[in-house]
């Protein structure tokens, strides 16, 4: 008794070849998507910046992570958003608040943020372990909430990589649901500090 049968196998394959592609095409995207979900970076091997500005050149992100240097640090992730796009709200609330370790976001835009809502408070503490000189800060309610990054008197390093709005200034935030600022904000992770460490690169 035969198997298989070449001539029966070519008969079938002209009527059913579509159900064969499909089939590789499946197999293709199950094994590309459990690569993913194996390869992809836990959340204490990266962070993500949030800008409410138009990144021109990308690449800042690896000089972000050279000079960091730290072995764990293995992705800097960037999430752009227009204040001029009517999406700009949900985008930064979604992406910026929830998802993001850190905000670059200009005065206009902070203006109508209750910042003991989202952002880390900076504490003495962190002023001493993880930054080198002394800052200017974005004060609500008295309270120090984000570092004074650029503005008409002051530029940074990523002038060539973002086009800020030379008008606006521009501070840079810790969000206070990262899971990268130790035990500060809403997750009690001592061992991961990763997003303090990024704030004194970023600065410059």
């Amino acid at each position: 008794m035969k198997i298989f049968s070449w001539q029966n196998f070519k008969k079938r394959l002209a009527y059913d070849w579509i159900y064969y592609v499909l089939s590789i095409v499946l197999s293709i995207v199950l094994w590309r998507g459990a690569f993913g979900l194996l390869h992809r970076y836990k959340f204490y091997e990266k962070i993500e910046l949030f800008i409410a500005a138009n990144i021109v050149n990308d690449s800042f992100n690896e000089e972000i992570i050279l000079q960091v240097n730290d072995p764990s640090l293995k992705s800097f992730e960037l999430n752009q958003a227009l204040p001029s796009d009517s999406a700009f709200a949900s985008k930064l609330q979604y992406v910026g608040y929830q998802y993001s370790d850190l905000l670059i976001l200009s005065e206009s835009v902070i203006s109508n943020i209750a910042c003991d809502e989202v952002f880390l408070l900076i504490d003495q503490e962190i002023k001493e372990s993880y930054l080198e000189k002394e800052e200017e800060y974005f004060l609500f309610e008295e309270e120090s909430y984000g570092f004074l990054l650029r503005d008409v008197n002051k530029s940074s390093w990523l002038d060539e990589y973002i086009n800020f709005d030379i008008s606006e200034k521009y501070y840079l935030f810790v969000s206070g649901a990262s899971q990268n600022i130790s035990n500060k904000g809403n997750y009690q992770t001592p061992e991961y500090d990763l997003a303090l460490k990024c704030l004194k690169v970023l600065l410059g």
